[in-house]
C-alpha cells in the first residue's frame, strides 16, 4: 500500500490505493503533441535565404519552431510527472487523492460521509481499464471530489464500499446519529474556513482528528 505515514490521522490504515492510468498522459498531451507538429510544419517551411525580407521570415519562423518544439516537450514532460505523481487512497477511515503540479489538487472525504459513488468510463477507459470516479459527500460540496483516469475504478469503487459496510457493522465503531450529523458539520465548517484561509492546515488536522473520533 502507498500514502506517506504522515498524511495518515490516528487509528488510520490504508486499505487500497492507486493511480492514474498512463492514458492520462496521451489525452492531457493533445495540445503539446499539436505544438510540435506545428513545430515540424514550420521546420518545413523554413528557407535557407539569410537576407532581405525573406530572411527575416525565415528567422521568425526559426524562433516560432524552436518556442513550438520547447513548449511539447515542455508540457509532454510536465504531463508525465504530474502522472507519476497523482495518488487515490481508500483506508479505513476516509478516501483521499492528489493530484496535479502547479495547480495541485488535494481532497479527502471521510468514509461515514459519502452518500454515493458514481464510475464513468468511455469506450477507451473500458478497453484501457482506466476511468472517472465522482465521490458525492453529505458533509462536502457534491462534485468536488472528483478523480480522473483512475486505475481500476471498479477496484476503487468496491473498496470504498467495503470499508463502509465494515464500519458499520462493527460493533460500537460510530456514534450516534446526531453525533454523526454534528461531527459533520462541523467537518465541513472546518474545510470550509481552511480553503478561506482563516485557519492554517495544522489547526485544521488537529480540529479534525478529535471531530473524526465522534464519527
Amino acid at each position: 500500500m502507498s500514502a506517506n505515514a504522515g498524511q495518515l490521522i490516528s487509528n488510520e490504515q490504508v486499505v487500497y490505493s492507486t493511480r492514474k492510468h498512463w492514458a492520462a498522459v496521451l489525452v492531457d498531451s493533445i495540445w503539446a503533441i499539436l505544438f510540435i507538429i506545428g513545430a515540424l510544419v514550420l521546420s518545413w517551411l523554413e528557407g535557407d535565404t539569410t537576407s532581405g525580407i525573406v530572411g527575416v521570415l525565415n528567422r521568425i519562423i526559426d524562433m516560432l519552431r524552436l518556442a513550438a518544439f520547447l513548449i511539447g516537450f515542455g508540457w509532454i514532460a510536465y504531463n508525465i510527472v504530474a502522472w507519476r505523481t497523482a495518488e487515490y487512497v481508500v483506508s479505513n477511515l476516509r478516501v483521499f487523492g492528489h493530484e496535479g503540479l502547479l495547480r495541485r489538487r488535494e481532497s479527502e472525504t471521510l468514509l461515514a460521509s459519502i452518500t454515493d459513488i458514481e464510475t464513468s468510463q468511455g469506450l477507451l477507459g473500458r478497453t484501457l481499464g482506466y476511468g472517472n470516479i465522482r465521490i458525492i459527500s453529505a458533509a462536502g460540496r457534491p462534485g468536488t471530489d472528483t478523480f480522473t483516469a483512475v486505475q481500476r475504478p471498479d477496484g476503487f469503487k468496491r473498496n470504498i464500499l467495503e470499508q463502509k459496510a465494515a464500519r458499520t457493522i462493527a460493533n460500537g465503531s460510530v456514534g450516534t446519529a446526531a453525533e454523526r450529523a454534528e461531527a459533520f458539520q462541523v467537518l465541513g465548517q472546518l474545510a470550509s474556513l481552511r480553503d478561506a484561509g482563516a485557519i492554517t492546515q495544522a489547526e485544521y488536522e488537529a480540529k479534525r482528528a478529535s471531530w473524526v473520533a465522534k464519527i
